[in-house]
């Protein structure tokens, strides 16, 4: 089996709710939507699949240091094992292939620093497994994989919703909260944006 069968998931999130770039970048001509989810939400549900979140590191001296790090301790840990093992049967780069699949999605150009990005990473997965799926992209098909929100121990919880700017804010809120109650999400928060942007 290839390496074109071993896939790295990620999936991005924004410390700001309310990112004038952001709504230009995502939100569309009309309105877009901007959903807030607390940390410790996230932080059980990537638990759950054995997955990582973890903030993007953008400046290059906390770049350089991850990477310095990580090759000392994958050093340590494969000289560890060859001199445990009867005959040498780890390959020459040991286990570096591995860690490099879950830190390389954690390291973004210092540009992009407005972003204030979380990712939660998979480990290496196989593309077929049950939730994996592909999907129609601007050039290309994109793969993905499908992480359950939801399980009999955790509820689905949304703590908050800004309604990005658009021309009927208030129609748009009160469709929002209809979807909200809906799905019985009385908790979560509904509002307008604060950026005086228009893009219709």
């Amino acid at each position: 089996m290839g390496i074109e069968s071993i896939n790295v998931c990620v999936c991005s999130f924004s410390e700001g709710a309310d990112v004038l770039s952001q709504w230009r970048a995502y939100a569309g001509r009309a309105s877009g939507f901007s959903i807030g989810f607390a940390g410790s939400f996230l932080r059980a549900v990537s638990d759950e699949q054995d997955f990582w979140l973890v903030p993007v590191l953008y400046e290059e001296v906390e770049q350089r240091q991850l990477i310095r790090t990580l090759l000392l301790d994958v050093l340590e840990e494969n000289v560890k094992k060859r001199a445990e093992a009867e005959e040498d049967i780890h390959p020459r780069t040991g286990n570096l292939v591995t860690y490099l699949n879950r830190y390389a999605p954690i390291l973004k150009h210092k540009s992009f620093s407005e972003e204030r990005e979380w990712r939660i990473i998979s480990r290496p997965m196989n593309c077929h497994l049950e939730r994996f799926d592909y999907r129609e992209g601007v050039s290309m098909l994109v793969p993905y994989f499908r992480i359950p929100l939801s399980s009999a121990n955790r509820p689905f919880q949304i703590e908050k919703i800004i309604v990005g700017p658009a021309p009927y804010p208030e129609q748009s809120i009160s469709s929002v909260m209809g979807l909200l109650v809906k799905h019985n999400l009385y908790q979560a928060e509904v509002r307008t944006s604060e950026v005086p942007y228009r893009n219709w």
